[in-house]
């Protein structure tokens, strides 16, 4: 974790070893006793030709895995 701001926004590290550093964020918005989550994941694909596929690609490989932790974190939170 490299930035925390509470009920605002955590923001984290993720080292991929030699494919480099992502930047993961949680961003909380509050509007009429709701809490909208967004996840968002940024990296520098870099601009060789595998590193534009790779980033073109990203949110189809990982879009499932988001939405399904950002599912799992609402039914924790809506079960108390």
């Amino acid at each position: 974790m490299v930035e925390s701001v509470e009920n605002e926004k955590v923001v984290t590290a993720l080292d991929f070893g030699s494919m480099g550093t992502a930047m993961a964020s949680f961003i909380l918005v509050e509007d009429a006793g709701k809490t909208t989550i967004t996840w968002d994941l940024d990296t520098d694909m870099g601009n060789k030709p595998i590193g534009r596929y790779m980033g073109l690609m990203m949110d189809k490989w990982v879009s499932g895995d988001y939405e399904k932790g950002l599912s799992n974190l609402k039914a924790l939170v809506e079960a108390g």
